[in-house]
């Protein structure tokens, strides 16, 4: 189950949540709906299953305010990755 409710935008979420917390919110939900949606907590690119994390395919700054928290964090907008290759890939992504 989704943490954040899947009908709130991210206008919304980013006004009644410091920055912290907004991160931590937007995070959790990510998870939360990953995990939902049967996803394995393996990083796609190694198989690591100790460290990892949920991240964005698309990053969440390229989403309007309008935009829904359950299309942000979408089984399709996110992939499971080790640290390591989360760096990587948001390296990749920013050039």
């Amino acid at each position: 189950m989704a943490v954040i409710n899947g009908k709130r935008t991210l206008g919304d979420l980013r006004e009644s949540h410091t920055k912290k917390s907004f991160n931590k919110a937007i995070r959790m939900d990510a998870k939360a709906r990953y995990l939902a949606n049967n996803g394995q907590m393996v990083c796609k690119e190694c198989g690591e299953s100790r460290v990892v994390d949920v991240c964005h395919i698309k990053p969440i700054s390229a989403f309007s305010s309008e935009d829904k928290i359950e299309d942000i964090n979408s089984p399709n907008n996110l992939v499971v990755l080790c640290p390591s290759h989360h760096r990587l890939f948001d390296n990749r992504r920013g050039s």
